[in-house]
């Protein structure tokens, strides 16, 4: 766990590659006998006023997603310890 001092913008920056989510993630997944189907993951998207689009995105978008998600997450935690103070926000 981080210390409660250090930022979500600290924290992104100082966290080495292999240790963010969607790393370790794409490692334990390898290890997996459903590893391929993230190559094969297609959406179909619905618009109100258009046709159903297929769009195909790449299985490292997936874990990138995941790394983009667990920021916007810290940035959240962060911005409520600025409002309510370190002691009230539970981590």
């Amino acid at each position: 766990m981080y210390p409660r001092g250090l930022t979500a913008e600290r924290r992104s920056l100082s966290a080495a590659p292999a240790a963010r989510l969607g790393n370790q993630v794409k490692q334990r997944i390898g290890l997996e006998a459903v590893a391929p189907v993230f190559e094969w993951a297609i959406f179909r998207v619905f618009h109100r006023l258009y046709l159903p689009a297929v769009l195909r995105y790449h299985e490292q978008d997936f874990f990138h997603g995941l790394d983009l998600r667990v920021a916007e997450l810290l940035h959240h935690v962060d911005h409520c310890i600025e409002l309510h103070g370190n002691s009230t926000v539970l981590i």
